[in-house]
């Protein structure tokens, strides 16, 4: 696990800095005003891409794992072929809906039916960016982890490298076609890969493909689950940045786009890092003792990577703004403690809630998902108004404790799981630091941070963990 997790987590290191690159440009060639509009439009397409999806992402994944494992390439090949025809065919439908009611999307996001062009362009790219994720799923479930992280690289690099061109251009229209421009980069590059692999244009075989009803009932059960839990956590973010849109203003929304960005980036490092291993893998495990033994080895990684990442960003997350971002945005250096606590405890319980799915507990799956976006949208309407910004990552933080708890006393009911007596020490440290880091000052954490990280990790890692971590400081300071 720990290899398979280090290659992703390399390039989810780069995807990121290749993220926080682009937006960097965009703040500064845009400021708060332009993030703001230019995030809405960015989480309006990650919406309608789950839907267009139908959420069949994370079922093509674990049965094209399944079949793979078990050497059935036929059977392998049809998912691919199912879930590529349900997925172009819901693309199509939506981006016709989205280009006729174009004016009436952007009156309802972004306050203003003005922005219906920009609604218009980013349409036009979409089907890529639905692509994109579809052939990431596929790579995924095939273990294929090198071109899974290759093309995400591509994409991340494709758009730093368009954006600059292209705002300077066409200002807030370029910075809109730059959110899809690099999916078509990628599409591309998949092209070429599938021409070594006689697979090129897939799509085209996928028309002529006869839809088979078993494989189709399969992914839509899986679909369904996902795509009610991605959707609704993704439609309260869009929620919420409409009602900061509405009653605090587009340049309000553009700071909590920098709140938002510079922490769910940063936990996306390691979940991503973890999820591409720990997903296809738990699915293939079938004795009850070692799925609780290998969730308990999936949780005490994320904790013991997130924590001093958490850490690190908390103290120096005025420098963080600068570097990602500009002085413009300097203000929410006092409301990102609060956001990073809300996905450091997103983090644990999506180390916990990985197991679900390849359980096929879907319906707690689905349950727990829109709980949580519901009390993150709830909290966040009622704080914003006495809070401000602050308000909605204070609702961020409540809806993320309760995600823990939610699956972990769901786990312990249905799979007798407990976590581990270490894991439990190792979150409980995790957690005081985290409330230090939250209310005593940036200069006074500036000061104790190393101490207690040090003495966190005396306590927390074992021997053969700290071995570990001694071999790659020597290895760091001999090279």
């Amino acid at each position: 696990m720990i290899q398979a997790t280090a290659v992703t987590g390399l390039s989810t290191v780069l995807n990121t800095l290749l993220l926080f690159g682009r937006n960097k440009i965009l703040a500064v060639m845009l400021g708060p005003f332009g993030i703001g509009i230019v995030s809405q439009i960015n989480n309006f397409l990650l919406f309608l891409s789950t839907l267009a999806s139908l959420g069949i992402n994370a079922g093509v994944t674990k049965l094209v794992s399944e079949n793979h494992s078990k050497g059935d390439l036929k059977e392998e090949h049809r998912v691919v072929l199912n879930g590529l025809k349900i997925t172009m065919i819901a693309t199509f439908l939506l981006v016709l809906a989205g280009l006729c009611f174009s004016s009436a999307i952007s009156r309802h996001i972004l306050s203003d039916p003005g922005y219906g062009p920009l609604i218009i362009l980013c349409l036009v790219g979409f089907p890529f960016l639905v692509l994109f994720n579809f052939y990431r799923s596929v790579f995924r479930g095939l273990m294929e982890i090198r071109r899974y992280v290759s093309i995400g690289v591509v994409n991340s690099l494709a758009a730093l490298i368009l954006v600059v061109p292209l705002v300077r251009g066409f200002r807030l229209s370029g910075a809109v076609a730059n959110l899809t421009l690099s999916y078509l980069v990628c599409w591309l590059v998949i092209q070429f890969q599938q021409k070594q692999r006689s697979q090129f244009l897939l799509e085209i075989k996928t028309i002529r493909y006869p839809a088979d009803g078993r494989v189709t009932g399969d992914l839509v059960r899986y679909g369904f689950s996902s795509l009610v839990a991605g959707s609704s956590t993704l439609l309260a973010l869009l929620f919420v940045r409409s009602t900061i849109i509405s009653r605090l203003g587009i340049e309000d929304a553009g700071y909590f786009q920098a709140i938002y960005a510079i922490s769910s980036q940063t936990i996306l490092i390691i979940i991503e890092s973890i999820g591409t291993y720990a997903f296809p893998h738990l699915s293939g495990i079938q004795n009850p003792e070692d799925f609780k033994k290998e969730l308990n080895a999936v949780f005490r990684l994320t904790v013991i990577l997130v924590t001093p990442l958490v850490l690190a960003v908390v103290v120096f997350r005025n420098l963080f703004v600068l570097l990602l971002y500009s002085s413009a945005f300097l203000t929410i250096g006092a409301v990102l403690p609060f956001q990073l606590a809300g996905d450091f405890f997103k983090s644990v319980g999506w180390s916990l809630g990985v197991a679900l799915l390849p359980m096929k507990k879907l319906k707690a799956f689905v349950a727990i998902d829109v709980m949580v976006s519901l009390l993150f949208l709830i909290f966040a309407r009622l704080l914003i108004e006495s809070h401000g910004i602050r308000g909605v990552s204070i609702a961020y933080l409540i809806s993320f404790i309760s995600h823990v708890l939610f699956n972990y006393f769901y786990l312990r009911k249905t799979l007798d799981f407990r976590l581990a007596a270490r894991n439990r020490w190792t979150l409980a440290g995790s957690m005081l630091i985290l409330a230090f880091s939250m209310f005593l000052g940036r200069k006074t954490m500036l000061i104790l941070s190393l101490p207690m990280l040090l003495a966190w990790a005396v306590l927390s890692l074992d021997s053969r963990e700290k071995a570990f971590l001694m071999r790659k400081i020597g290895w760091m300071k001999s090279s």
